[in-house]
């Protein structure tokens, strides 16, 4: 399927930036840079691409249960969890392993308090964080601040090892 995954059905603006791995459905934040190497969110242009959502794209094909969502979207993880409503509230996702970005990078972003809010509501709950990464910069020093983290969430309704409920 060659679509990007959203939080609505339809076409979007993807901003492409300097370093590919920064490309996002969100435009840079006017402070990405203070946080980020210099000139890794500049933005160079932006194209049209053809999103879904996660619940549609279940139901093309045929999914009953997703044992793992894992999301890096460059500050669109919430939206893209938002269109998850149906699976979320029918349990048919398991675990959610996804990046979240705690300092301005996009604009329009959602926060960590957001991210965790949605998947409470949801009955899942934080299992672990991994792969921290703190503030850099060549120039400006290091900013002793987590900028972002993958984060594994799990489904209050499994049984998972360590859990006393």
């Amino acid at each position: 399927v060659r679509k990007a995954v959203a939080d609505t059905i339809g076409d979007r603006v993807l901003h492409v930036n300097r370093y590919h791995q920064t490309n996002s459905l969100y435009e840079p934040h006017p402070s990405a840079n203070f946080y980020w190497q210099d000139g890794t969110l500049d933005l160079h242009s932006r194209v049209s691409v053809e999103c879904t959502t996660l619940d549609s794209l279940a139901a093309e094909e045929k999914l009953d249960t997703i044992n793992i969502v894992k999301i890096d979207a460059q500050g669109a993880e919430l939206a893209i969890l938002h269109g998850a409503e149906r699976l979320f509230a029918e349990g048919r996702i398991d675990l959610v392993y996804l990046e979240v970005i705690t300092c301005p990078t996009y604009v329009g972003q959602a926060s960590f308090a957001e991210v965790v809010a949605f998947l409470s509501r949801h009955d899942f709950d934080l299992w672990d964080i991994y792969d921290p990464i703190r503030g850099h910069g060549k120039r400006k020093g290091w900013i002793p601040r987590l900028l972002q983290a993958d984060m594994l969430f799990f489904s209050r309704r499994l049984k998972l090892p360590g859990r006393l409920d």
